[in-house]
């Protein structure tokens, strides 16, 4: 009897799951108190224990799983007092941070961007520690590395529109710094980097740099793209083109790509007469360095 009421309960799990997914996602899109979400989940999680050997307890299962997807995402948006996200820092308030580049940087002629984990804010004479990411934008070209430590001085400013307001929440960040000529980049030691990511970000730069000079500057931008997924250096005009006939998943990397590459592998590796077996090896190797 208990093996059977075991197996009845184990088809209702992948309900249960849909039901919980339907919890975070709906706590996205509206606002109810921890609090009152966390009495009425303890509730529900008795009731379901109470009547767990009977018919009705169904009822209480699956909100159960509602109510834990929605519990899971206000745990996941409650900060500690010293994040950024806490902070009631003036917009348009110069500001010094310290912290660590956490996103390989776009970097053109006219601007750098990045993503930046604080560390620590600066003030005249004493160091106060701060969590939290913001988007860094310098408004000049600078050669600034992925997971290199910087100090950092500039305007502090929270999103103003909802939607890039809601983009920008999305990847947990809640406001930008904006640096510019006669503010300061203080670069630091770089301990702490992975030197393997640290190298890959340096030959990715490089292979930029390649196809600048080997091909024409919108050929670059669209190779940027499709080999290196890098879209910064592409117009509004390409983009566009490329939404309205259909064909803007190609910018990104996909399948098709993976694809494209692993089939340049096998055929290089086969008119060098490698054989079989050793260059599916060295293929799947490729691949995966390029993932990377």
């Amino acid at each position: 009897m208990e093996i059977k009421f075991l197996k009845e309960r184990f088809l209702f799990l992948p309900v249960f799951c849909i039901f919980f997914c339907l919890g975070i996602c709906t706590l996205n899109y509206i606002k109810i108190s921890f609090i009152f979400l966390y009495i009425i989940t303890l509730i529900t999680l008795i009731l379901n224990f109470i009547f767990i050997k009977r018919p009705i307890s169904i009822i209480f299962f699956y909100p159960l799983g509602f109510l834990l997807g929605c519990l899971l995402f206000l745990n996941s948006q409650i900060k500690p007092p010293n994040h950024l996200k806490n902070l009631r820092i003036p917009s348009g308030a110069l500001i010094k941070i310290k912290g660590t580049v956490s996103s390989f940087p776009k970097i053109t002629e006219k601007y750098t961007e990045f993503v930046f984990l604080i560390e620590a804010m600066i003030g005249d004479d004493k160091i106060y520690p701060v969590k939290g990411k913001l988007l860094v934008k310098i408004s000049k070209k600078d050669s600034i590395f992925w997971g290199e430590n910087l100090i950092l001085e500039g305007k502090y400013y929270r999103p103003f529109y909802n939607y890039y307001k809601s983009y920008l929440k999305q990847k947990q960040i809640y406001a930008i710094l904006k640096v510019n000529e006669y503010h300061r980049i203080i670069h630091l030691e770089k301990k702490g980097i992975s030197f393997s990511k640290f190298s890959l970000h340096k030959l990715r730069e490089k292979i930029k740099t390649l196809l600048n000079r080997r091909v024409s500057c919108f050929s670059a931008a669209i190779l940027d793209a499709v080999i290196l997924g890098d879209r910064s250096r592409l117009s509004f005009d390409i983009k566009d083109s490329f939404l309205k006939t259909g064909t803007v998943h190609i910018l990104a990397i996909s399948g098709l790509h993976i694809g494209i590459v692993g089939f340049i592998s096998l055929l290089i590796f086969k008119i060098l007469r490698i054989p079989r077996r050793v260059r599916y090896i060295l293929t799947i190797f490729i691949l995966i360095f390029y993932c990377i």
